[in-house]
């Protein structure tokens, strides 16, 4: 984990089983489905260390991030981090809803893990690239107006106050127009420009 750094945050982890299966393969894990694979009953044969190794590459290769990779190049971050709100893998957003609805305990936990997961990236921006992601942590955080001066939010992250953009997605069907995403970018840096 990258400290004093930008973090994205996003909803949950997709799932792409084809791409998923095809590295874990290619890692030497054998499985009958990659599905099954990552199901709670099986956690004590699951391979994390491949699925951390996944996690890089996909961070660094998968098209996905590549908007990411590109703010923080824009910003001029050689690092940056990405975190879930929510750690299960599902790439249907209306099915992670619908899971989270019938189980609010883990929801509960999930997004307190997720506020220490935070605590410990320690980050020096935020920006939260999901709309229902941004909706969740406004009302977690009790979020109320913009801050006049910066023209974004500030949350609490080990008593210091972060800047917060909440977003909606950097890429994908529902991401952001280029135009929208130019002044995402533009206004995270002059904001970031200013905290230095």
């Amino acid at each position: 984990m990258n400290k004093k750094t930008i973090t994205f945050v996003g909803f949950n982890p997709s799932f792409v089983e084809g791409r998923t299966a095809k590295f874990f393969r290619s890692k030497g894990v054998d499985f009958n489905s990659i599905r099954e694979h990552y199901l709670w009953k099986n956690r004590n044969a699951f391979a994390h260390e491949v699925d951390d190794d996944f996690s890089f590459e996909s961070r660094n290769e998968y098209d996905f991030f590549a908007q990411h990779r590109e703010m923080a190049s824009f910003l001029s971050y050689k690092n940056w981090d990405h975190i879930d709100l929510f750690q299960f893998r599902e790439t249907s957003q209306k099915r992670g809803l619908d899971l989270l609805a019938r189980n609010d305990g883990f929801r509960s936990v999930q997004l307190d893990m997720f506020e220490r997961v935070l605590e410990i990236a320690s980050p020096k921006l935020i920006v939260v690239v999901n709309a229902k992601a941004s909706k969740i942590l406004k009302d977690r955080w009790q979020m109320g107006a913009i801050n006049a001066a910066s023209g974004c939010h500030f949350h609490k992250v080990s008593n210091r106050p972060v800047p917060v953009f909440f977003s909606g997605m950097l890429t994908g069907r529902r991401a952001l127009d280029v135009h929208s995403r130019e002044r995402l970018f533009w206004h995270v840096r002059l904001v970031s420009q200013s905290i230095q």
